[in-house]
């Protein structure tokens, strides 16, 4: 075992000492620095401006602070960029702004129970800070049996505005029962904090306190909280549940947006507001408890929280605007009647559960479960999506052709009302199959009337004469029923009744006429096709020996939420009358994945296209742009496509090829000027297109297409509309050509390159340079031709496109 023996010289120690006994305030200031070990030491109240920073600024490792100063400035130690560790003795009440900031490999701060106030920014972008430890009074502040290592935080009173914002190493904070609020941004983007406890006394959770939190796990909000502001948790996509105790009366808007691990909320019976947005994008949120405070819930509120399965309405009349639980699988609600279900309810989804299965839970009202289990918006939507969906497909000895004739906006709206009159009468007669007996009651003789009932469809009264009322009794324990029902408020009700005795029918009183059918909103799904799956002994990229395919596999998982950008990647290669594009539904097959591990977009918000027929470009667009109306503009688009593009060698107009084509009539061709207009008109923030093609008639590689003459032309340039951004993989008459040894275009390799040598995090200006200077030289080396990208944006971003990121 060795001993390690260290000796502290302390007599050559180079030393500093200062002492001013009017300092600005009048007070005593005195200041003792040893350069050896970096260390600081302020003994006494006053100037913190005394001491000499330039000179020994960047020496400085270690300071303390003596008992008798109150205060530290603001300013005062920022930018200290080698100090780690500070000791604070008590008595101190203020860290003022800023006192801490950017001090970059600060590690430790210990402060005393003294303080009532940390200050906006006090310890802003110390992002190697892992220990806030509290000094009890009984401790010695040069107790050296501290552990560094510790991850715990205890912060007193006061959290000021940006105190711990960025302080991305921090991973515990227990807040003492002093504090009364957390100021906004207070531990804005520290990603690595994982639990906090906040005591009672809390009142006030500032705007962003916690945003950026991505793995903080479960949070205990106390009893005294009255307002919790916009943001406060945005994107902590680690939480798993939230309760929201009685006290608060306020949620702001976004409070816990993107939460995605969220699988439980409840609602205390103090919240009157929640903001719009609140709980948005939740996708694993799977129970909700609603407190009764709460009157309405505003629309958009659970957008996107699609795995919802139990809610429990505590205020039996709160109101839900639309774009709520859509398309949440709802299997249990508690809390309401079947007049209220009808009454406040009628926007919920229907449950999507097996269809005689009668798991509801209606406050133990089993006659309820129809009401929502057999609702017709229900039934339609799923009988008309599978449908449509088998319908929209390709069939295998159907040609393009006819396919691409087949398929379109109009015969598919013609298909969905086709298949909505079907799924009516399917519903109808599922309805009369579940028709159960009902029980004879007691007969009314003054006004020939016998009652009827039935526990799930209530009671109805039937007309028979005095002459027949004994026949009709005795034998009506073996009675024929004709049930006939109608869609009524969107649900299967009885209308008429048939009831045959003894060879005689009879019908039940005052039937309903009334036939309503509900409106059905079909979330149609888009025409495309996943890659890959046109044959199944095709080669995939993967598989070539000869093919270095190292950018295909080694994707960076950034962890990126990007739910507001959509794709839409088209890669046409097997062309039926011309030459196949080499490479390019890889190209396309792997900047979709890219797009979803490294940018973060949700997997629905991918849509891809292999091998796109016209009607799959035109309903690609058509789909992109619903999506943009529903959105209010509010997204971000990226275009892609590789394939062939064609001139027109008449106007040198420049047109997308589809895969049924050969380019000899343009009308069967998708022109670029037309794509621009379409996506540029959609008012989203930023479209960003990828064009790996080219337009002069060449092919990718060598050669012309059939169509075109054997001299390249030079196409018109479509000019970018709206928001918009548009990457080329050649100009003018030049030719795109593919990066074998990669197995992708060249244009594309390079674009894959940038996005995984900086996890995506790269600006458009960043991009386009890159992919120009690497496709130029890398062409000619290689193909002894030039290539030469452009980047193009419209009029509307000309002086700032550059800036923009793709996350």
């Amino acid at each position: 075992m060795k001993t390690r023996i260290i000796v502290f010289l302390l007599s050559f120690l180079p030393l500093i000492a200062y002492a001013d006994k009017k300092g600005k305030c009048g007070q005593y200031a005195a200041y003792h620095f040893e350069d050896a070990t970096g260390t600081l030491t302020i003994e006494g109240k006053g100037d913190f401006d005394k001491f000499p920073w330039g000179k020994y600024k960047s020496n400085i490792k270690i300071i303390i602070i003596k008992e008798g100063i109150t205060d530290i400035p603001q300013y005062a130690f920022y930018d200290c960029m080698n100090l780690t560790t500070v000791k604070i003795s008590d008595g101190l009440v203020t860290i003022g702004d800023w006192a801490f900031g950017c001090c970059k490999s600060l590690y430790h701060v210990i402060i005393p129970n003294s303080i009532t106030n940390i200050g906006e920014a006090a310890f802003k972008d110390c992002n190697s800070l892992t220990t806030v430890s509290v000094l009890n009074v009984k401790n010695r502040l040069d107790d050296e049996s501290i552990e560094h290592t510790s991850n715990s935080s205890d912060i007193a009173n006061c959290i000021g505005n940006y105190a711990f914002d960025n302080c991305k190493s921090l991973i515990t904070v227990e807040i003492p029962n002093k504090i009364t609020s957390i100021g906004t941004c207070a531990f804005y983007d520290c990603e690595n904090l994982s639990s906090i406890t906040i005591p009672n006394g809390v009142i006030y959770i500032g705007k962003s306190a916690f945003n950026g939190c991505k793995n903080l796990i479960s949070i205990k909000i106390p009893n005294t909280v009255k307002s919790i502001e916009l943001l406060a948790f945005y994107h902590c996509e680690s939480l798993n549940s939230i309760t929201i105790p009685n006290s608060v009366s306020d949620i702001g808007e976004k409070a816990f947006n993107s939460c995605y691990n969220l699988s439980s909320i409840s609602i205390g019976n103090g919240v009157t507001n929640i903001g719009r947005k609140a709980f948005e994008y939740c996708s694993r949120l799977k129970s909700i408890t609603i407190g009764s405070g709460l009157k309405g819930i505003r629309s958009g509120t659970f957008l996107g929280c699609d795995s919802i399965t139990a809610i429990t309405f505590l205020n039996k009349s709160t109101a839900i605007e639309s774009s709520n639980f859509e398309k949440a699988p709802i299997k249990k609600v508690t809390g309401l009647t079947l007049s209220e279900i009808r009454d406040t309810l009628y926007k919920l989804p229907p449950v999507d559960i097996e269809r005689d299965s009668a798991i509801i839970d209606w406050s133990g009202n089993k006659a309820l479960l129809t009401a929502l289990n057999n609702s017709f918006s229900r039934f339609a939507t799923s009988y008309i999506s599978d449908n449509i969906k088998k319908w929209q497909q390709k069939g295998e000895f159907e040609p393009f052709e006819q396919y691409r004739n087949r398929i379109n906006k109009n015969s598919r709206d013609s298909k969905v009302e086709e298949l909505k009159t079907e799924a009516q009468q399917h519903f109808l007669n599922n309805a009369k199959k579940k028709f159960s007996k009902y029980t004879l009651g007691e007969y009314d003789a003054d006004r020939q009337i016998f009652t009827l009932s039935n526990s799930y469809y209530g009671d109805k009264a039937v007309k028979v004469n005095l002459k027949d009322a004994p026949t009709f009794k005795a034998n009506f324990a073996n009675a024929s029923y004709n049930p006939t029902f109608v869609i009524y408020e969107d649900y299967a009700v009885l209308s008429d009744l048939g009831i045959s005795v003894n060879g005689k029918t009879y019908h039940v009183v005052d039937p309903i006429k009334q036939d309503f059918s509900a409106d059905v909103a079909i979330n149609l799904p888009p025409l495309e096709f996943d890659f890959g799956r046109t044959s199944s002994s095709a080669t995939t990229i993967s598989q070539q020996t000869n093919i270095d395919n190292t950018i295909d596999l080694n994707i960076p998982a950034t962890g990126a939420t990007n739910n507001n950008t959509f794709a839409v990647i088209i890669g046409n290669e097997n062309y039926t009358m011309v030459a196949k594009v080499p490479h390019a539904k890889n190209d396309a097959q792997v900047l979709a994945e890219y797009c979803r591990k490294t940018l973060g977009l949700p997997h629905k918000n991918v849509r891809t296209y292999g091998d796109a027929t016209y009607a799959m470009l035109m309903n690609a667009v058509k789909d992109i742009q619903e999506i943009a109306t529903a959105y209010n503009g509010n997204i971000n688009v990226l275009f892609y496509y590789a394939g062939h593009g064609i001139p027109d060698e008449k106007n040198k107009e420049a047109y997308l090829l589809p895969v049924d084509a050969d380019g000899h009539q343009v009308s069967f061709c998708y022109p670029v000027s037309k794509l621009y207009q379409e996506l540029g008109s959609m008012n989203a923030k930023n479209v960003i297109v990828f064009m790996d093609a080219c337009f002069s008639g060449a092919q990718r590689g060598e050669g012309m297409l059939a169509s075109a003459r054997g001299v390249a032309l030079k196409a018109k340039a479509s000019a970018p509309k709206g928001n918009m951004v548009v990457f080329s993989a050649a100009t003018g008459d030049e030719t795109a050509f593919p990066y074998r040894e990669k197995g992708h275009g060249l244009f594309t390799y390079f674009l894959l390159k940038k996005l995984r040598d900086t996890k995506g995090d790269c600006t458009l200006g960043e991009l386009g340079e890159y992919i120009q200077t690497n496709v130029r030289q890398q062409s000619v080396v290689v193909n002894r031709k030039s290539q030469t990208p452009t980047v193009v944006p419209s009029t509307t971003i000309a002086g700032n496109w550059k800036g923009i990121k793709l996350k």
